[in-house]
């Protein structure tokens, strides 16, 4: 243990994400959609040996600029063209987030409160599960909170008294760093970024009663230069292609912003549920820290209250827009992680008590978790109670097939309960609380590690996993693959021949397939087969496995 002692407090969370992010991510096939698609455009730009332009199955890729594939083919030269160098720039991300996190916080707080703000971060479920993955939304979601730091310290610089050289000098840096930070955003996901941003800001205006302004100034300059630093990117496009794909890109980003296209939700509580239990015990300390009544300086009070606002911001985006809401919901993780930090400073520093609604949320979060860690691995599973609460048929047909669900499973519910209840008896005495949290966060940040480390492989073999293994095992095939009732992209990262089809597969088209120069393979789920009856004299079955059949069209 004396090792720990002697390495610094930045050096020990170096440590600990190389252990917690960076092994292992490549073990696991990419998931479909989202990190078979991002992939596959990286794997796409790669071959045509393109920089500036996302490509996929030979069109351009409109949704997404390029900043986040310019990663991906970085990490493709050096590690190859696989699954751990998909994910690799997330790995880097959560790095990046981790070191930044404790800086920020040593600069509000102190070296201590960084650390223990780092410390929950690391701790959380659902970070760590989009870090081990080959999506973009880790690093639009940090690019955001960097814009929205730097202009809380903007309006810090502008509440502060003293000489107006070294205020005009902070104003421009920090300035520079945010609307730097909303280009690296913008240049991920698109125009969103920048939206999140100013609704942010504006919230934070408002609950301040106007007092912590950025000033019209301020405002002009950080607009004008974040349109500045797009047209150099716009303009090399240009000079480099024309308008070939400049025109469809901007088109796609305006239609973004029409609301009445917007697709809108009912279930406005599903993602704060999600955030409660996958961010848990984060979120109930951090829920804990809404009526903290203690002395603040100027510089706390700005960014607290722009991590409330940011808070404010994801909710009610991914409460009312269903449009890939839990990819959206990462930025939330930002502000949970602080307020919990906030929170937890206050009840160790200034012996500010626990109140008991937290308390109840605490035992309510921790007898979800132990319950479903315990229980369904008791029950092998039989989880055709829940089938109506589930709305995914693929999820669905694959949680009720057979599943070797083994009974040594139940550990991870058992050390989950343990470090609940002793974590639990030890916030109840005063003076044994800094060992609760420690024993709480710590122990978190290991068994959600080694939760995601068992049963993420697990569930990929049951949703995916068989169409994978048959695309690999015939991924020196010209050939193209269909999917009954959808399109899969994994043909796309997984086969160098693969053909893909751009629409869903037809069964009363299914003669002009079978007029195709190149074999023709149909993948369906077994709750679709009953289709086929009829069509028998074009297909022929090869095997089933898991949740699929595999057929070859004759």
């Amino acid at each position: 243990m004396k090792i720990f002692y002697n390495l610094s407090r930045l050096s020990f969370l170096f440590l600990l994400c190389g252990l917690i992010y960076f092994p292992f991510i490549g073990e696991v096939n990419l998931f479909d959609w989202d990190e078979t698609i991002l992939a596959s455009i990286s794997k796409e730009m790669f071959a045509r040996n393109e920089v500036l332009q996302p490509w996929l199955n030979g069109k351009f890729f409109l949704e997404m600029p390029p900043l986040f594939f310019w990663l991906q083919l970085i990490s493709y030269k050096y590690l190859g063209i696989n699954e751990y160098a998909a994910r690799f720039p997330n790995a880097i991300c959560a790095l990046l987030i981790v070191v930044t996190l404790y800086k920020n916080g040593k600069r509000l707080y102190s070296s201590n409160f960084g650390l223990m703000w780092a410390m929950i971060y690391i701790s959380m479920l659902l970070p760590q599960l989009y870090h081990r993955s080959g999506l973009a939304e880790p690093w639009f979601c940090f690019f955001i909170y960097l814009s929205i730091y730097n202009l809380s310290r903007v309006i810090e610089a502008r509440q502060e008294s003293g000489e107006k050289f070294y205020r005009r000098k902070e104003i421009f840096s920090n300035l520079f760093y945010s609307f730097f930070a909303a280009v690296g955003a913008f240049m991920t996901k698109g125009i969103e970024g920048y939206i999140v941003i100013l609704l942010t800001y504006w919230l934070v205006f408002l609950f301040s009663s106007a007092k912590y302004g950025f000033g019209y100034n301020n405002i002009f300059k950080w607009t004008l230069y974040f349109i500045l630093f797009i047209l150099v990117w716009v303009g090399i496009e240009y000079k480099w292609h024309g308008t070939a794909y400049l025109k469809p890109f901007i088109q796609y980003q305006w239609n973004t912003l029409n609301l009445s296209k917007a697709t809108w939700t009912h279930r406005f509580s599903f993602q704060f549920i999600v955030l409660l239990i996958g961010c848990f015990p984060a979120s109930v300390f951090a829920l804990n820290s809404l009526r903290v009544n203690s002395y603040e300086s100027n510089i706390q009070k700005i960014f607290r209250l722009s991590m409330v606002s940011c808070l404010i911001v994801v909710l009610i985006i991914v409460s009312l827009f269903k449009i890939k809401l839990a990819h959206y919901s990462v930025l939330a993780y930002f502000p949970i992680s602080f307020l919990a930090a906030y929170s937890i400073r206050y009840i160790l520093e200034e012996e500010q008590g626990i109140k008991k609604i937290t308390y109840l949320l605490y035992a309510i979060g921790a007898m979800i978790w132990t319950a479903c860690l315990i229980v369904l691995p008791l029950t092998r599973a039989n989880i055709e109670v829940f089938e109506k609460y589930i709305h995914e048929d693929t999820l669905q047909l694959a949680l009720t097939t057979h599943y070797p669900w083994e009974n040594l499973e139940i550990i991870f519910g058992i050390c989950f309960f343990l470090i609940f209840a002793i974590s639990f008896l030890l916030l109840v005495y005063r003076k044994r609380k800094t060992l609760g949290f420690v024993i709480l966060f710590i122990g978190c940040m290991i068994l959600n590690n080694a939760l995601l480390l068992y049963y993420v492989p697990k569930l990929e073999q049951l949703t995916q996993g068989p169409q994978v293994e048959f695309i690999k095992n015939n991924k020196n095939e010209k050939a193209c693959y269909h999917y009954y009732g959808g399109i899969s992209f994994i043909p796309k990262f997984y086969s160098d021949s693969a053909i893909l089809s751009h629409t869903s597969f037809n069964l009363d088209s299914i003669s002009l397939y079978a007029k195709s120069p190149y074999p023709n393979y149909l993948i369906a789920k077994m709750s679709d087969t009953h289709n086929f009856s009829k069509y028998k004299k074009h297909i022929q079955p090869l095997y089933q496995q898991g949740i699929y059949t595999f057929y070859k069209i004759k």
